[in-house]
């Protein structure tokens, strides 16, 4: 067994070792997708990767179906700094239409609502 001082020190090697691993795998995982997504021809994938760019934190996001939800969480940069919203269940597109459309008619903030 360790002495205490030496648990100490392992864990937090540990801890330092592995935050700066998973930030260099992040940054790496961004250029990557970057390149991929800046050679391929325009696509559904393309469009979303532009359209995340251009968000804003002054804008209320409504994503609409489970692909505008995957891609939202694939480009999760582009929607970190707004407010997101996705209904799910029973309503469905309709649902997440209202919402929106609710959104934007009491809201004070701009909305922009992916399909």
């Amino acid at each position: 067994m360790l002495p205490e001082s030496d648990a100490d020190d392992f864990s937090r090697q540990l801890s330092e070792n592995y935050k700066q691993s998973w930030i260099s795998l992040d940054e790496k995982t961004e250029r990557t997708k970057a390149e991929a997504v800046a050679s391929m021809e325009f696509s559904e994938l393309s469009a979303f990767s532009q359209i995340s760019r251009s968000i804003t934190p002054k804008l209320d996001v409504h994503l609409a179906n489970s692909m505008a939800v995957r891609y939202a969480n694939f480009f999760q940069n582009g929607f970190s700094s707004c407010e997101v919203y996705a209904n799910r269940g029973t309503s469905g597109i309709d649902g997440s239409n209202g919402t929106a459309v609710g959104n934007a008619l009491v809201g004070d903030r701009p909305v922009v609502y992916l399909t």
